[in-house]
């Protein structure tokens, strides 16, 4: 197991932080498309708002993984 962090990229250019854990690799996964779904049904709802990057670093600050 090691941490990671899965963060959306703001208007301004910084990262939120939408979920931080040490766990799996196979729980982080679980957790960045529940979290691109989620991402989804909100502009589903609201077509004007923009697509956020989501993106996924290691416990090492490496990202990993990318939605955009």
């Amino acid at each position: 197991m090691q941490k990671y962090k899965i963060t959306m990229d703001n208007l301004d250019g910084t990262f939120e932080v939408v979920w931080e854990k040490k766990s799996t690799e196979e729980t982080m996964t679980e957790e960045f498309y529940k979290v691109i779904k989620g991402q989804q049904k909100v502009r589903k709802a609201d077509p004007t708002i923009k697509w956020r990057i989501i993106r996924v670093f290691d416990e090492l600050g490496h990202q990993i993984r990318q939605e955009s």
